[in-house]
């Protein structure tokens, strides 16, 4: 199986603390899915993700997440997620 597709989202950060944010994240993930017995294309589905921003220093930042994608018949893809971002 193989899923190819992209997301597009309205991000949302609300500051919880100085170093604290809440991250909300809705949108639409469209997509084409082939299996060895069928293929579909042009399919969209909804995607929705909340998350953790914690601040380690002034450019340096945790991210924690989880994801969800909405409304797939074929399968229910969800991912947990840990990233570091660097600002620049």
């Amino acid at each position: 199986m193989e899923i190819d597709g992209y997301n597009i989202s309205i991000v949302g950060i609300h500051p919880v603390s100085e170093k604290v944010n809440l991250i909300a994240k809705l949108g639409i993930f469209a997509y084409d899915i082939d299996t060895e017995f069928n293929n579909t294309d042009g399919r969209f589905s909804p995607s929705i993700e909340l998350g953790l921003i914690y601040s380690f220093a002034e450019f340096i930042d945790l991210k924690l997440g989880y994801t969800s994608y909405r409304g797939l018949k074929e399968i229910k893809p969800e991912m947990f997620a840990i990233g570091i971002n660097y600002l620049f």
